[in-house]
């Protein structure tokens, strides 16, 4: 863990969709017309290809972009966690829908569509490595998200935030 102490920031109990519930889920009307905002504001043609609602397997809500946006990626998803209202932007692969290990970026002119609404998940803290050991000591997560997390073995935040365990 560095200074930022990235494991406090994003992981909370129930944020892996394993073991419950806090609260009411984010909704997805709302996080489609989020990533509307977000597009009006930039500049160039952008468009959204498709969203993706979470699954049995899948955590989180997606929506994949294709951006005419000087310094972005042309295909960005952003990413949207079923159970906390945590935004994240991940570099998007030519793989299709099924391609699940992101590659996390910052993106602050996109960023802005989100503000109010979401907690935007910072790159750096997505990416900082996992360690099962220390979020039990911490009570970050339950021990139904302990045990998927030991079972699927994540080597970063962001994929336990942002998972596939089916």
């Amino acid at each position: 863990m560095g200074a930022r102490d990235a494991m406090g920031v994003l992981l909370r109990p129930g944020i892996t969709g394993f073991g419950g519930y806090p609260g009411p889920p984010p909704d997805a009307a709302t996080f489609r017309a989020s990533c509307h905002a977000a597009l009006r504001g930039l500049h160039g043609k952008n468009q959204i290809l498709w969203f993706d609602a979470p699954n049995a397997g899948r955590n989180h809500h997606r929506a994949r972009l294709l951006l005419g946006h000087a310094g972005l990626p042309a295909h960005v998803l952003v990413l949207l966690n079923e159970v906390f209202p945590i935004v994240a932007f991940a570099r998007a692969s030519e793989d299709g829908p099924g391609n699940l290990l992101y590659t996390f970026l910052d993106a602050p002119a996109l960023a802005a569509g989100f503000y109010g609404a979401y907690e935007i998940a910072a790159a750096e803290d997505l990416q900082a490595p996992f360690d099962g050991k220390t979020c039990e000591r911490r009570g970050l997560l339950d021990q139904d998200e302990l045990a998927q997390a030991s079972s699927w073995d994540p080597a970063q935040l962001g994929h336990v935030v942002f998972n596939h365990w089916d």
